[in-house]
């Protein structure tokens, strides 16, 4: 008996999925303004139809060499995948299941970043439920307080990640050039993570990190 491969055919987004969508990525995106510059292959891209288990969008930005990375880089990792969903409830008041992937890796980050001891005591293999306990409580600590920030820098910035938003629905793809003027514009709120150092004005060149 033959037997063929299963395609996954590609399926059209909703209009309500297209408008979350393109808010999530574009909260992703308001990230990026930390960098203090935009790599040269860097874009947003919101998808009109995917298959079943492929992203509806995303954001294509910057590629690393190094194995082994500064705690204000995990720092603003983290962040980057906490995004997703504020900009959904930013301006839809609410948010979709879209993170889960988002949220797995940033505990695959905190995880690596609270065994460094950065926060205070974490167990790599927690074996006593006060051990777990603890851990619950760091981790649940920093995403409270991770969150809280990003909710901050939202609210100084809500015309520029309106602004992204709308644009990423009007052109569906945008690149460096489209994102740039947009992204020079963000005033990041203080102590936000600076993963590539501090920087007098937006637009230096961001190869690689």
């Amino acid at each position: 008996m033959a037997s063929a491969a299963l395609v996954r055919a590609p399926l059209p987004q909703t209009p309500r999925d297209i408008h979350y969508t393109a808010a999530h990525e574009a909260g992703h995106a308001l990230i990026f303004a930390a960098l203090g510059g935009l790599p040269a292959d860097m874009k947003m891209v919101l998808n009109e139809q995917a298959a079943e288990g492929d992203p509806l969008g995303f954001v294509i930005a910057l590629s690393s060499k190094h194995r082994l990375h500064e705690k204000a880089f995990a720092e603003w990792y983290m962040s980057v995948f906490l995004s997703g969903r504020i900009g959904e409830e930013v301006i839809h008041g609410d948010s979709t299941l879209g993170s889960g992937n988002d949220h797995k890796r940033w505990l695959s980050i905190a995880h690596q970043y609270l065994a460094c001891h950065y926060r205070g005591m974490y167990y790599l293999a927690p074996e006593t439920r006060w051990e777990h306990e603890q851990n619950d409580g760091q981790l649940v600590a920093l995403q409270t307080e991770q969150t809280a920030l990003l909710r901050t820098l939202f609210e100084m910035n809500t015309e520029v990640f309106k602004a992204l938003t709308h644009k990423l629905l009007d052109k569906r793809e945008l690149s460096r050039d489209d994102l740039s003027p947009l992204l020079s514009r963000v005033c990041l709120p203080e102590a936000f993570p600076l993963p590539l150092g501090p920087f007098d004005g937006f637009g230096r060149d961001v190869d690689d990190v």
